[in-house]
């Protein structure tokens, strides 16, 4: 593995202790701003990669081939890690090629990703029966990852973060899409993790449970379904956009209305007669994905100076 990308796999993030005025008191709590490692390789998604590149690694692999949206966090991310290790990729996107390209699918050009268009219903086909129901054995040498950086092996790189950081903590929370990622922190954290699903449904423990098989699910893992508001994948409001620029506006922190955003706003909303004493000893993981703000360009104005990036066509 390159030396550059071990180096990233190492890092470490900053807990960072703030004071947030909401809901008529102020609440001072920790996150862990793993969103700050790499400009595109950080969060969960570096820690959900770690295990794919060491599988590949150990392989003998002809390149990389992985699916997801026009704007995933995850393609973005495995784009700038392949071309750190000079790893051929292979990007299955959902839906027709768009006029416009996004961010995303720009820098996966540029970074020398290949992308093949795919239909989002030979794309729903893919998801339930695997790649190899729609494009056969045309990706038969390289290594699958799945979508999110998903599956055990997702899980792997959390065991790289340095937990005796954490020990000021006793509960840690975070925003969960696959689940993958509050499964690696509950993992290896010896506190309680609770975890806000962005999707809508309760699923998500029973899709976990199936990745384990016949390992059983961390007793220190909390699930919260339904509990995010709006209740939705993407799904946003004026009350949402207008939370992100407060807590911008007090911390200096940047979340994203998809992930971080509404999960932060939710968790206030759903602890907040929580006392002082528990929130001292609570931190939130900023698991990245800021990427999400370019879809959301004029709710997130206030944001185009510090991250130029996810604002320009």
């Amino acid at each position: 593995m390159h030396a550059t990308l071990l180096q990233l796999f190492g890092k470490q993030a900053v807990i960072q202790k703030v004071h947030f005025a909401y809901l008529g008191r102020t609440f001072a709590f920790g996150i862990c701003r793993e969103d700050a490692l790499h400009p595109s390789i950080s969060g969960n998604k570096l820690r959900k990669l770690y295990g794919h590149f060491k599988q590949f690694f150990d392989g003998s692999y002809k390149g990389i081939v992985s699916v997801g949206g026009a704007f995933s966090n995850h393609l973005l991310a495995l784009a700038e890690a392949c071309a750190i290790n000079n790893i051929p990729l292979q990007c299955i996107v959902r839906g027709e090629e768009p006029k416009h390209k996004a961010y995303t699918l720009k820098v996966l050009a540029a970074k020398g990703a290949i992308i093949h268009y795919c239909s989002r219903t030979d794309f729903k086909t893919l998801r339930e029966k695997g790649l190899e129901t729609v494009y056969g054995n045309q990706f038969a040498d390289y290594l699958f990852v799945p979508e999110g950086g998903g599956g055990l092996m997702g899980v792997e790189g959390f065991e790289q973060i340095d937990y005796t950081s954490w020990e000021a903590y006793d509960t840690v929370l975070c925003a969960s899409g696959t689940g993958v990622t509050a499964l690696g922190l509950s993992s290896f954290f010896n506190g309680d993790v609770y975890a806000f699903p962005v999707l809508k449904g309760d699923f998500l423990e029973k899709e976990i449970s199936e990745i384990l098989g016949d390992i059983s699910i961390p007793k220190n893992l909390k699930w919260f379904p339904n509990a995010t508001e709006p209740n939705g994948y993407a799904k946003v409001n004026a009350s949402l956009f207008s939370f992100i620029e407060d807590f911008y506006q007090q911390t200096g922190i940047a979340l994203d209305p998809i992930y971080t955003g509404k999960v932060m706003k939710s968790v206030l909303d759903n602890f907040a007669v929580k006392p002082d004493a528990w929130w001292a000893k609570t931190m939130f993981y900023h698991s990245g994905g800021l990427l999400g703000m370019s879809g959301f360009r004029k709710e997130l104005a206030f944001l185009a100076e510090a991250y130029p990036q996810f604002f320009v066509d």
